[in-house]
Order: C-alpha cells, then structure tokens, then sequence
C-alpha cells in the first residue's frame, strides 16, 4: 500500500467496497495500464474541487472506453473517516482479462487514503530535464496509469541535487513539471503551456486559470520555449495541494514572494 494508511476496492455492482488487501488477477492496470487516476486533498470536510475530479476522471474514462454507469462520486466520500486532512487516490481500470483489445469496458475501482504531508511552497531551485520529453497525444492530458515519464523525470531531479524538475515535450517546448502544470508571469501578463505541450489537464491549472481571467489578468495558453520562461518575473508551479514557488531555473532567479491574486485558492 506504500505510504497509504488505508485502502478500498470495489468490482462494479458486485457487492460494495472491501478493503484492498487482495486485489482481483488478472489485472489489466498491472499488466497494461489500462486505467486512470485522480489525486486529491480531503481537507477534514469535503474534497476540494471534486466536481473538477470527476469531470476530469469520465473525460479520460470516455476516451479509453470505460463503463461510467458503474462511477458513484458519492461513495467515495463514504469511505473517508477523518476530521485531518488527508490525500486521497483514486484509480479506475479496466475489468477483465484480454490482451491489447479488452473483453470488455467494466470497471474496477481502488480508493487509497493518507495523511497530507506539508511540502515547501517557496525558495525551490529547478532545473529543465535533460532526458525526459512529453509527447501530446489523445490522451496525454490525462491521468492515466502510465506515469513513466514522471518516475524517469523524479529519478533525474534526485541525481542533480535539485528541487524540481522541468519538462520540456518533443519539439523542446515548456510543458510541465515533475508532478505539477507550471505558470509565469511577465509584467502583468500569466503563462502557462497549453494542452498541446502533452502537459497533464491539472486541477488546480483549471481553477487558477478561471481565477485570473475573473479578475481580470491577461492569460495565455501556448507553445513557448525555455527562453520565453526563462524571461519571466517570477514562476510557479501548482497541483491539487497548493502552489509552489520558484526561486531559480538553471542559473536565472524569480521573485519567489506569493502571487497577491492567488493566496486564498488554497
């Protein structure tokens, strides 16, 4: 179970969840990553954004197939007994057996649970990857079971000696972080890759972007190289717990005090 305190399972219709001692073979999200996830922050009361989740989560689940009649969100929050803050996974994959072409579109759900662990927000120092790229795909906006990418990219930040680590896709373009969608600002202008780059459709991407376009800040979404990031005042970078500050890129400094606009989102 890793560092989760408690897991759930559940086969569809065919009794309720149990606890996920003893996951059903075969495994098509062993065996293929034939599935989806969704990380998110119960924070004692309600899961923050998770009508963002869900939307998220049946998008990926249209696209590969899955069977949405068997997704009850509901549930979900039943399986949570806490007053603490916690970090929730959820993973849908594919039932059954088959080889490439599934048997069938079921679905299998495992629901994990942990504590939040607090993270520095601020003063981190990053480096752009020099093997890892992304490629945009139908599907690379989702969280799919496959995060290879994300395991090479975290290996190569551990041996640099750094905080973070940029990834750039195939055509040398800013697309995300380790484990995060990455913004900057330049005057009073936001930037933040499009979904073109092969970055991840984050959550929390979701919401700041709506905030600054609420209030009225110029937003844009695109291709852009790491000398247009490179250029900025400052950068972040965010997923569903919280926003993170950068302090340095390589060798280039950022004011790395909090955005104004963005402090009570999270």
């Amino acid at each position: 179970m890793s560092d989760f305190e408690t897991g759930y399972f559940s086969e569809g219709n065919l009794g309720g969840w149990k606890l996920a001692s003893d996951l059903p073979f075969p495994n098509r999200a062993m065996a293929f990553g034939d599935g989806l996830f969704e990380t998110m922050v119960y924070d004692g009361e309600k899961i923050r954004f998770f009508d963002h989740h869900i939307d998220r989560l049946k998008n990926g689940m249209h696209l590969l197939g899955l069977d949405m009649s068997e997704l009850n969100p509901e549930e979900i929050l039943s399986l949570i007994h806490s007053v603490e803050p916690k970090r929730i996974k959820w993973t849908v994959y594919r039932a059954g057996a088959g080889k490439y072409y599934p048997e069938n579109c079921k679905i299998h759900q495992v629901v994990q649970i942990a504590p939040l662990a607090n993270i520095p927000d601020h003063n981190l120092r990053a480096v752009f990857s020099q093997r890892v790229f992304l490629t945009h795909s139908i599907i690379s906006h989702c969280k799919t079971l496959n995060s290879l990418p994300y395991v090479l990219a975290a290996l190569e930040r551990k041996e640099r000696g750094t905080d973070e680590i940029i990834l750039l896709d195939s055509q040398g373009n800013v697309s995300e972080a380790g484990a995060s969608n990455i913004y900057w600002a330049r005057g009073e202008n936001v930037y933040t890759p499009s979904l073109q780059s092969g970055c991840i459709a984050g959550v929390s991407r979701r919401v700041i972007l709506r905030h600054f376009r609420e209030s009225g800040i110029p937003v844009e979404e695109g291709l852009f190289k790491p000398q247009d990031l490179l250029q900025a005042d400052r950068a972040w970078i965010s997923n569903v717990t919280g926003i993170r500050y950068l302090k340095s890129i390589e060798n280039t400094e950022y004011m790395d005090e909090p955005f104004p606009v963005l402090k009570r989102l999270f």
